[in-house]
């Protein structure tokens, strides 16, 4: 896109108050050849605006200055001024899931240990704790989580679970045994491999939604289809609010109110949560 073009779409945006949105026609595809008005332009700062085309053969988005530089083109893999990547690698040896991971998943939450298997959830073999590889949508191992056992060692001082990040990715697992119709967003892996027997789940590993993994989820739901933000009970608020501020990028993103976690709840209690 010629660099005039950036140009009037800063000028057009520091025409929106901040806090709103305004749509026209998208200055990539013209709204195709009815013209629609597909192209959301909304105002986050005094300085800075967002912008999304909603047309299933464009999708073009990204953020930009309104006064000064483009800050950046998020459809594309241009480089950017952020620190370098560093991988943190993962050198432990793994063994089998053993029988007091796979009773406690099964006891606690209703996993089964061919499930577990099913995903490459192993063991660490010094430690015991479960090692959980982080998958990308098309299933490359972005990293691995190590969760220790609340059952083995229901004390301790050592945080809950440790991340080893392979690739300059987004930090979310994918989990997509159902690959159509919704998709929900939950913290966990446990919480994850639970819903994923009714609809495909992305997993947070935590309860922040940052743009960069809803962008992702994004370009697997498509605009038609609902994505659901499922995080935990004590986090409902911070689920709403992750619905209000990505509203104009993701109007088919709502939050569902938890009375408990879902890797506590039932399948019907799922499948009735999710759908409403």
């Amino acid at each position: 896109m010629p660099d005039n073009a950036f140009i009037q779409l800063r000028h057009f945006a520091a025409a929106i108050e901040a806090g709103t949105t305004k749509r026209a026609e998208c200055p990539w595809c013209g709204g195709g050849q009815e013209g629609e008005k597909s192209f959301a332009v909304s105002r986050t700062s005094a300085a800075e605006a967002l912008y999304i085309c909603h047309r299933a053969t464009c999708g073009r988005r990204g953020r930009l200055a309104v006064w000064g530089f483009r800050l950046e083109q998020l459809s594309d893999n241009s480089p950017t001024t952020e620190q370098q990547f560093t991988p943190r690698l993962y050198t432990c040896d793994t063994e089998e899931l053993g029988e007091e991971w796979a009773a406690e998943l099964l006891d606690t939450y209703g996993i089964t240990r061919d499930e577990a298997v099913g995903v490459n959830w192993r063991v660490e073999s010094h430690s015991g704790n479960l090692v959980v590889p982080i998958c990308s949508r098309i299933g490359a191992v972005r990293g691995v989580e190590v969760r220790r056992s609340k059952v083995q060692v229901p004390i301790v001082s050592s945080p809950k679970t440790k991340s080893y990040k392979f690739l300059d990715e987004p930090w979310m697992g994918w989990y997509r045994k159902v690959t159509t119709g919704t998709t929900v967003l939950v913290e966990d892996p446990i919480s994850a491999l639970k819903v994923s027997r009714h609809f495909q789940v992305g997993c947070l590993h935590g309860s922040h939604l940052d743009l960069e993994r809803l962008l992702e989820a994004l370009e697997i739901v498509g605009g038609s289809n609902d994505l659901v933000l499922a995080l935990d009970k004590d986090a409902t608020i911070k689920a709403l609010k992750f619905v209000v501020q990505w509203r104009f990028l993701a109007p088919n993103l709502r939050a569902v109110p938890l009375s408990k976690d879902l890797k506590y709840s039932t399948d019907e209690e799922i499948k009735q949560i999710i759908r409403g």
